[in-house]
């Protein structure tokens, strides 16, 4: 390979045939202008790539990715394609960013998409506004921020909501999507994912750099579409304690002995709701909340996403 993009999007996969054709349709269509003056002195001569980091699957997984590929050398986008066994999700991710090229990494896994085809040019036009706090540097790349993210639209039991992006909370929850993060390749190659939070790892390593005073940019562009079933969506309570150990290892204190007992049991109960309530239930509760969080908003669902779509 001997581009030299921007934006490496990483999707991981595995057995994923039945939901990976609208991730790589997101990818397929995001629009390029071209120009990249911002780098114009920089090792960067195209928009973005896409890296697909199989796990073996044993479906059709790697045939349907196949398929694609005239479609990206069409349209000149560079394609990575590893298959292997892999240690589990957060393994394989960096995996993934170590077989990608670009100077920002975004996940985007199977069955997540993209908003629209204008997410990666939109969040480059957005670096031309970023100002470093430290703006001595002859180095552009060291003034590039680490980490830039947005916002992203969750799809959950039918319905259609805005992730509550906090980026000033981040010491107590994670603070936006990772499906609406770039993160600094070089910076994700200095500090892999932790395997040893097979739920959170994502937020380790984003508290690790909020611990190290490492820049965070708001694009304030939607980036992803994602759907509401992934582990530590179901997994409600063994992601808390997972990221109370996460929390406790930066030495943050999260809650008093008495406060982490009634949050244990607020977690079981949630949990329970969640294993075992009918889903017109789920559903009232869900749609409460999203309107006193003031979540909701008019969501244009894109091409790639309107099989899965219900209304």
């Amino acid at each position: 390979m001997n581009s030299k993009p921007l934006f490496s999007v990483v999707t991981i996969c595995y057995n994923s045939g039945n939901l990976i054709r609208k991730t790589i349709e997101s990818v397929l269509a995001q629009k390029s202008d071209g120009n990249l003056a911002l780098f114009e002195c920089e090792d960067v001569d195209t928009l973005f790539e896409y890296v697909v980091q199989d796990g073996a699957s044993t479906d059709d997984t790697l045939k349907i990715v196949e398929e694609y590929k005239p479609l990206f050398l069409e349209k000149n986008i560079p394609l990575v394609v590893n298959s292997g066994k892999d240690g589990g999700i957060y393994d394989a991710m960096n995996k993934g960013v170590q077989a990608a090229n670009g100077k920002y990494v975004i996940f985007m896994n199977s069955d997540d998409c993209f908003y629209s085809e204008h997410v990666l040019s939109d969040i480059y036009k957005s670096l031309n506004d970023y100002t470093p706090e430290d703006n001595t540097s002859t180095d552009s790349t060291k003034t590039l921020p680490i980490i830039l993210f947005g916002d992203c639209i969750v799809k959950e039991l039918g319905m259609y909501f805005k992730f509550r992006k906090c980026p000033e909370q981040i010491e107590t929850r994670m603070p936006f999507s990772h499906q609406a993060c770039f993160a600094r390749r070089d910076v994700l190659l200095q500090w892999p994912l932790d395997l040893n939070y097979p739920i959170t790892a994502d937020y380790d390593f984003l508290l690790k750099c909020h611990m190290n005073k490492c820049s965070f940019y708001d694009t304030n562009v939607i980036i992803s579409l994602v759907t509401a079933d992934g582990v530590s969506s179901v997994n409600m309570y063994d992601a808390f304690r997972e990221a109370c150990k996460v929390c406790d290892s930066y030495g943050i204190p999260r809650y008093t002995d008495k406060e982490m007992k009634n949050k244990i049991f607020e977690m079981k109960v949630k949990q329970f709701v969640l294993s075992f309530f009918p889903s017109f239930i789920k559903k009232a509760i869900r749609k409460y909340q999203v309107q006193h969080r003031g979540q909701t908003l008019e969501v244009t669902i894109p091409n790639w996403a309107i099989d899965t779509h219900t209304a």
